[in-house]
Order: structure tokens, then C-alpha cells, then sequence
């Protein structure tokens, strides 16, 4: 375990506020940005005034139904994202829990990448990570026996 903590504390000054979702080194007294801040700097942002009009037409629906789903699709892709990683963040740990916490169809997802990867050795869960400007989170590293090597899994559900 000697690893572990040596781990941790490489990462101990760095804090993370779950709302509004920012990093903050406390060494050095400053904010950090996010990665997925950081990488949206490099996408063109979605042009909701320019798809909205062109897809409705496009689907034969109004705009204002379209917007909606759109709205209904980011939640629940949102949602399902933060069910996901609980669920792989519990049978990573070996943890019971309610099975009503996770739709089937998720556990399923789950189990099979569980099964998939058991010769995988959780160290941690949600490490937090970071330098002097940029910080956030590993989903989960790995040992992995086959090579003796340390990996980062990244949980995605699409």
C-alpha cells in the first residue's frame, strides 16, 4: 500500500468542490482549471440557434419539441453517466449494494466489463490528480499483473 499513499499525497493539495464542479490548489493558493474545461477551449461550441431551426425542419417537429428533447436527452445522459460510474466505483470494491440503485440494462454494462478485466487490481477510485494549472479526476487505476504496469480507466457509457 506503500504506493497508495504515495499517490494520495502526491495529489493532497489539490481540493475539488463537487458544485460548481472546480479544483483549487491549496499550496499554492490558487484555482485550477478543469480538464473538461480546459479541452472545451479546443471544440467549437454547439450552435444551438443554427442546429435548432435546421433539425426541426429537417424532423418535421417544432423547435420547441426538439429543444426539449434535446433538454430530456442531456439529463438523462448526465444521469446515467453518474449511475454508471457508482455502479463500476461498487463491484470495482467488491461493495453490495441495492440493485435498485442501477437500471438492469447498466449492471449488465458493468458486470460484463467487470468480467471482462478481472485480472485488473483496483488501487483507487476518483483519484484527483493535477499540476501547477490543470486538475481532475481518474474514474479508476488499475494494476494490472500481466505486465506490472499501472493503468487509468476511463468509465464512458456510449
Amino acid at each position: 500500500m506503500f504506493i497508495l499513499e504515495k499517490i494520495k499525497n502526491s495529489f493532497s493539495h489539490i481540493e475539488y468542490a463537487e458544485e460548481p464542479h472546480t479544483y483549487f490548489d491549496n499550496k499554492n493558493n490558487v484555482n485550477l482549471k478543469s480538464v473538461t474545461s480546459r479541452l472545451k477551449e479546443y471544440q467549437e461550441p454547439f450552435n444551438k440557434s443554427k442546429w435548432l431551426p435546421k433539425k426541426a425542419k429537417e424532423l418535421g417537429v417544432t423547435e420547441q419539441w426538439l429543444d426539449d428533447e434535446w433538454e430530456k436527452n442531456r439529463l438523462f445522459s448526465a444521469e446515467r453517466g453518474t449511475e454508471f460510474h457508482f455502479l463500476m466505483e461498487m463491484l470495482s470494491y467488491n461493495k453490495i449494494f441495492p440493485r435498485t440503485l442501477v437500471s438492469d440494462k447498466l449492471f449488465n454494462m458493468g458486470q460484463k466489463y467487470m468480467n471482462d478485466h478481472k485480472h485488473l487490481v483496483t488501487v483507487i477510485n476518483e483519484l484527483i490528480v493535477g499540476n501547477d494549472i490543470l486538475a481532475g479526476q481518474v474514474d479508476r487505476l488499475v494494476y494490472d499483473p500481466t505486465d506490472m504496469g499501472f493503468h487509468i480507466k476511463d468509465y464512458k457509457t456510449d
